[in-house]
């Protein structure tokens, strides 16, 4: 089971001073049943928490997109068949959305097949074990594991599904920033879509053709 699910940790950028530990609590977890539910709100911690539950799975058919992205992480295609989800235990599906987030979240298989969902601090040099700290908010990325090397606006779309979820952020002035920067690119998209527009019907009546926007309208000549 070991050799299973440490096999995960060189793909998932485990720093070595956690991997023992974190190694430990994932053999432990595939042999408990998954968590139960608990309470709405803010997930709070050590910043040096790690966090090792076993997790169930979901068909990608069976899933609206809001929740896939609240509290499910995407597989791996598995045997040539279209990648689940898998569903993430309640703590770390109610740790809020930052874009520099306490911890890492991954989900990998054990040797059973089971899914156990990791969580491992993301700061580099954090130190497990080390003297006592006073508890934090933890977060994750909500975009983590799913896409790499985002522009910041590829990644303010990609956070659309999570935008009416103010809860969710454990920063307001993140989400706001998304918020201008998508309205911006509406703007400047719907400037340059109307200009593009004009130039195509002044090109067109100077060749003496319709323009495309005169589609479907009745057109009286004289």
């Amino acid at each position: 089971m070991a050799r299973e699910i440490s096999s995960h940790f060189s793909s998932l950028d485990v720093e070595r001073q956690f991997h023992a530990p974190l190694l430990h609590l994932a053999n432990m977890a595939s042999m408990a049943p998954p968590s139960e539910a608990e309470p709405v709100g803010p997930v709070r911690g050590t910043p040096d928490a790690l966090f090792a539950v076993r997790c169930g799975s979901i068909e990608a058919s069976d899933v609206a997109s809001e929740q896939a992205w609240l509290d499910l992480i995407p597989l791996s295609p598995a045997d040539g068949e279209s990648a689940p989800f898998a569903v993430l235990p309640p703590r770390l599906a109610r740790m809020r959305h930052s874009a520099s987030p306490t911890h890492r979240v991954a989900v990998v298989r054990g040797g059973e097949g089971e899914l156990i969902a990791l969580a491992w601090p993301a700061i580099s040099g954090a130190r497990h074990g080390a003297e006592e700290v006073a508890e934090v908010e933890l977060t994750r990325n909500y975009l983590e594991g799913r896409y790499k090397e985002l522009s910041p606006l590829h990644c303010s779309l990609l956070l659309l599904p999570l935008l009416p979820h103010a809860a969710r952020w454990a920063e307001p002035r993140e989400r706001s920033a998304v918020q201008r920067r998508l309205r911006l690119w509406a703007s400047e998209e719907g400037q340059r879509v109307d200009t593009a527009r004009r130039r195509a019907e002044a090109a067109s009546a100077a060749a003496g053709r319709l323009p495309s926007s005169a589609s479907g309208r009745q057109v009286f000549l004289g």
